[in-house]
């Protein structure tokens, strides 16, 4: 193995890659194609508690920000392609339960997308130390976009005077009001203790219909025998 790159300060930042080097390459070599296999570097610590780094491709490193932009952008899209696809491949073997939970935890963190002073470049081919990537990642498009349009809204509302806001809240209060004295009418109107009985009403038509009835046939049938008893 060939050095690339040694550091003797902040050296903890060593401590996963220490530790989990090994299982990483088997996981490499077992279920990635070749390219994948060298991508990361290997951490070795000296008796000097300095990190040191190597790689098995032979050739001299030359780090990433020694490149033109031109070169720099290239590299890194083509890396963040091959990592895209690591975390996808990995996603499916967790799927078909090929590799445990702990085995797709290492896969992902070692796959996140590295700092440009972590990426050496060997015979054109990028290799990637101090694994994983510690610092946070840049915001994506959408969470800017989202940023921008949540600070936009509140510069909007704040623009707005406090005249118009307090004019909008004696409109909303008014229409509160109206609603109010709306469903307390409607609450009257369908009130059963003060609309009448249907059935109740209708019973006592019937009642007063049947006594007018009667008085009338009784009225005739005395007629009639007032009148038997003068002939």
């Amino acid at each position: 193995m060939d050095l690339i790159s040694r550091l003797t300060t902040n050296t903890t930042r060593a401590d996963f890659a220490l530790a989990h080097q090994q299982q990483l390459i088997q996981l490499l070599i077992q279920h990635f194609p070749a390219k994948y296999h060298t991508l990361f570097a290997t951490p070795q610590k000296t008796a000097e508690d300095t990190i040191e780094w190597y790689g098995e491709i032979s050739g001299q490193p030359v780090a990433l920000n020694a490149l033109s932009e031109q070169q720099r952008q290239e590299i890194r899209d083509a890396l963040d392609d091959d990592l895209k696809n690591l975390k996808e491949q990995t996603a499916l073997l967790a799927s078909q339960q090929r590799i445990t939970d702990e085995e797709r935890h290492l896969l992902d963190t070692a796959s996140t997308l590295p700092d440009a002073e972590s990426i050496y470049i060997i015979n054109g081919k990028p290799i990637i130390t101090w694994w994983p990537r510690t610092t946070p990642l840049a915001p994506t498009v959408a969470q800017v976009t989202a940023g921008s349009s949540a600070a936009a809204a509140g510069a909007a509302l704040a623009k707005i005077s406090p005249k118009t806001r307090h004019r909008w809240l004696r409109w909303l209060l008014v229409l509160l009001l109206v609603l109010i004295a709306l469903v307390s009418w409607l609450r009257g109107c369908f009130d059963i203790n003060t609309t009448p009985s249907i059935n109740n009403t209708s019973a006592t038509a019937v009642a007063t219909h049947s006594t007018s009835t009667m008085t009338a046939t009784t009225n005739t049938t005395n007629k009639q025998d007032n009148l038997t008893t003068n002939k």
